[in-house]
């Protein structure tokens, strides 16, 4: 995580993120979504996988506002 390179740190997260999405929430593409009612099987299995986005998110922001604070940098979360 840089403070001098928002736009490089934002873009390792937004990766992550999708890789997670791809491979947990829409593990058979786009096409396994279409058309579908959303729920059961499928809710089970994402609500985990969101929760925990959302949670590392989270944690980003605060080691993202520390930084800002106390106006150092450290290694990639």
């Amino acid at each position: 995580m840089s403070l001098g390179d928002p736009e490089g740190s934002a873009l390792i997260w937004a990766g992550e993120s999708n890789a997670f999405v791809c491979s947990t929430v829409l593990p058979e593409g786009k096409e396994g979504v279409e058309g579908v009612e959303l729920s059961g099987k499928y809710f089970e299995n994402a609500v985990p996988a969101v929760e925990s986005l959302v949670a590392r998110a989270g944690f980003r922001l605060a080691e993202w506002l520390d930084l800002i604070a106390l106006g150092v940098e450290r290694d990639e979360l």
